[in-house]
């Protein structure tokens, strides 16, 4: 079985919460727990909110998290999996840099092949 990790990093390829809100819930919790009134509650949900779209580091230095909210996050999402399937779809724009990527790369490869039959040592 091939295994891979993909780090969509601006919900290109699935919606960060397409399995589910509660999936960041735990890290949520631990920030809430870490925030001792740095951070009102109402700051803290737009902040929330900003975290299915943002890395947490950005979303920590917007909001003014203390050093203590940003460990108790990071050592939950750290630990996050997901455990079921994601979906997800390509945009058309991305579908096409892909095939076009793709198409690139075939024929590089079919020119190296070629090249190789000449001249074995050319890789």
């Amino acid at each position: 079985m091939t295994k891979a990790l993909i780090f969509d990093l601006d919900n290109c390829l699935a919606p960060a919460n397409e399995v589910g809100e509660e999936l960041f819930e735990p890290a949520f919790d631990a920030i809430r727990r870490a925030n001792h009134g740095t951070v009102s509650n109402e700051a803290l949900e737009l902040a929330f909110a900003d975290a299915w779209r943002h890395p947490l580091d950005w979303v920590a230095v917007k909001y003014s998290f203390s050093e203590a909210m940003l460990a108790a996050g990071w050592r939950v999402f750290v630990a996050l999996e997901v455990a079921r399937p994601m979906h997800g779809s390509l945009p058309s724009w991305c579908g096409s840099r892909l095939t076009s990527s793709s198409q690139q790369t075939t024929q590089r490869w079919q020119q190296r092949k070629r090249q190789r039959r000449r001249s074995p040592l050319s890789w």
